[in-house]
């Protein structure tokens, strides 16, 4: 959800909004799923279906994201968009306590920019006209707030929802 902002002003007049907002995110969960074991990979795409569902504007459950079959020039929009993405995260986004256990379990591994900035504890409440993410309030940092990552997209006619996210005390 942080990637909204970017992505939108990233985008081209004309592309396809959602299949390139669906690409992005799928390529860029992938890379947040790569160290877990096949199970755990179906386990997070299960979890993590509804966000993606929110990032890319879509209406419907998505049933299968194996299934999934992304455009050739939505797929090139949604690397060029990530590598812009990785360029413009700040070196003091730092991972959010509890980041990885709650996202990934107990997997070990190094955080890349990216998890880091992704990799945070939150809850998703989604209805018809607005999608809010709960985080708590340790999961802010000043390299996360410095990006501008965190501000509030608002309506996003391209998605079709008020976007917000909403800090929460212990």
């Amino acid at each position: 959800m942080f990637l909204i902002r970017f992505a939108l002003r990233n985008c081209e007049q004309g592309k396809d909004i959602n299949q390139a907002m669906l690409a992005l995110g799928t390529q860029v969960l992938d890379s947040v799923f790569e160290h877990l074991s096949p199970a755990g990979r179906r386990a997070a795409w299960r979890r993590d279906a509804p966000l993606l569902e929110v990032f890319a504007g879509l209406r419907v459950p998505i049933a299968d994201v194996d299934a999934l079959d992304h455009p050739p020039d939505a797929c090139r929009w949604a690397r060029a968009t990530r590598e812009a993405i990785l360029r413009r995260i700040d070196a003091d986004v730092s991972a959010a306590p509890r980041g990885r256990e709650y996202v990934l379990g107990r997997v070990n591994m190094t955080l890349s920019p990216l998890d880091k900035l992704l990799l945070r504890p939150s809850r998703l409440h989604v209805s018809a006209t607005e999608a809010r993410l709960f985080l708590p309030a340790d999961a802010v940092n000043i390299g996360l707030r410095r990006g501008g990552w965190d501000i509030d997209p608002g309506w996003v006619p391209a998605l079709g929802r008020v976007i917000r996210f909403e800090y929460l005390g212990q």
